[in-house]
């Protein structure tokens, strides 16, 4: 066999097993409890992710985690809802992440337990090495995630009948998990997008109201079926149920007619 004719090898490395429970910055992270989820920087709500993200790449089990987790939460200076730590679990524990990202680590860690830690202060000699997938593996982008996260958040607080949300920025930042800069960059996306409507209130009682562009319309089509109705009802002078009832009695007759026939 020539040697251009030689099966193509994909070039790998062989690195230890290794926890990310295990490496230094995990309990540097842990251990602080003045972390606060401030406007504009990645804060209490990404340290709690991350965190969970650690347990679960290292197989801890979900109660195990939100156990810990927990003991955690009430250690911080302004904590996490119980059920916004229940919600923050259950998406670290969803299968749509791998695992905490390093630039994220390293970004929490200098933001909030000391600005001089080094990347050896933080990660070990070993690990954090991966394998080169084919591009359909490649892990989804931060904004493909907060797309559908901020989607999901939509999806469960509103309907058809009641189709739009309306959140402070600040509860949306923290909601998201994200920083400020990023839902900007977020909202500038969703433009290029025809699944969810924005609008930006400004003042002192502004916010962000969201909507699911499916259910606008729906909510649409279904008020103007109503209207129609309404007006026809008006026209005639006579209530809906008349209206239904002669529609009955239109279809009965029919009936009588064919039997008849």
């Amino acid at each position: 066999m020539k040697k251009e004719d030689s099966p193509k090898k994909t070039k790998m490395r062989l690195v230890k097993s290794f926890k990310q429970v295990d490496e230094p910055w995990f309990n540097l992270l842990l251990n602080e409890s003045d972390i606060k989820g401030e406007k504009g920087t990645m804060g209490r709500n990404n340290v709690v992710l991350t965190l969970l993200l650690a347990m679960y790449a290292s197989g801890r089990s979900k109660e195990n985690c939100l156990y810990n987790l927990t003991e955690f939460n009430y250690r911080l200076e302004n904590p996490l809802s119980d059920n916004e730590l229940e919600r923050t679990v259950n998406s670290a524990y969803s299968g749509k992440y791998k695992g905490a990202s390093k630039a994220f680590i390293t970004t929490l860690c200098t933001e909030w337990v000391n600005r001089d830690l080094k990347s050896s202060d933080l990660f070990s000699t070993t690990g954090w090495y991966k394998f080169a997938k084919p591009r359909e593996e490649r892990v989804r982008s931060h904004y493909e995630e907060w797309l559908e996260d901020l989607e999901q958040l939509i999806n469960d607080k509103t309907n058809v009948n009641q189709p739009f949300l309306r959140l402070t920025r600040q509860e949306l930042i923290d909601r998201l998990g994200i920083s400020n800069s990023s839902l900007t960059a977020l909202f500038k996306r969703l433009k290029t997008t025809n699944k969810i409507d924005v609008q930006t209130i400004r003042g002192r009682n502004g916010g962000v109201i969201l909507a699911l562009v499916k259910n606008i319309l729906i909510n649409q089509i279904k008020n103007h079926h109503k209207q129609a109705k309404k007006a026809l009802q008006e026209y005639l002078g006579i209530s809906l149920d008349t209206l239904k009832n002669v529609k009955q009695s239109k279809n009965d007759y029919q009936e009588i007619t064919l039997d008849i026939g």
